[in-house]
């Protein structure tokens, strides 16, 4: 998942392989952890006109929803991110 550490949070253990998929809608609310330890939320994605070949991840802190940063997606590799599913 293009080196992202992902940690999914199930009622039960979950096997991911590096050749799994999901959504990116599966990731709207997600908790990301940056290497200092700051986090931050998911809260879309976007394609800007002027790069069309980079996908970028709208975030914000999680006490703090107006203050959105859009980021690209290969800038936060060594991120951590935490979701939930039903």
């Amino acid at each position: 998942v293009l080196g992202i550490s992902i940690t999914l949070i199930f009622r039960r253990i979950m096997q991911i392989e590096k050749c799994s998929a999901i959504k990116l809608d599966v990731l709207k609310g997600a908790l990301l952890t940056n290497k200092n330890g700051a986090e931050y939320r998911i809260s879309h994605f976007e394609v800007l006109f002027e790069d069309l070949k980079s996908i970028h991840v709208v975030i914000y802190e999680p006490d703090d929803e107006l203050g959105k940063v859009s980021i690209a997606w290969d800038a936060i590799q060594d991120w951590s991110i935490q979701f939930q599913t039903d």
